[in-house]
């Protein structure tokens, strides 16, 4: 297992932003309880970091919208296009995930996250 430090956060977000996102794609980052969102162009995420890491440990959610939005603001309508289908996977182990998509007969994901509640 990987201990996750700022310098692996920050390769990771780097990479899952490679896999998911165009470099112009507008992206939404959403920060909980605090109930902020910032919004960038998926090539400047990386520049974000720091600044999410500090509030992340501090006790923020850090959420990121998985699909590209046309403007600011968390409506479907705002959604440009949807790249990505996503599965929230709380309070499960990674076998149980695992098994659950064979016995579903469904392609082996691209990117499994650990959240920390699950996958």
């Amino acid at each position: 297992m990987i201990t996750l430090t700022k310098d692996v956060a920050e390769a990771q977000v780097e990479l899952f932003s490679s896999i998911i996102w165009n470099p112009d794609d507008l992206i939404e980052v959403r920060i909980l309880p605090k109930r902020q969102q910032i919004y960038c162009k998926a090539s400047e995420l990386t520049s974000h970091v720091d600044s999410l890491w500090e509030l992340n440990q501090d006790g923020q959610n850090i959420y990121v919208g998985v699909n590209p939005r046309i403007r600011k603001g968390g409506k479907t309508e705002d959604v440009k296009c949807f790249r990505t289908f996503f599965v929230d996977w709380d309070g499960v182990s990674l076998d149980y995930v695992s098994h659950a998509y064979e016995a579903a007969g469904v392609e082996t994901p691209t990117i499994i996250i650990a959240s920390g509640h699950g996958y």
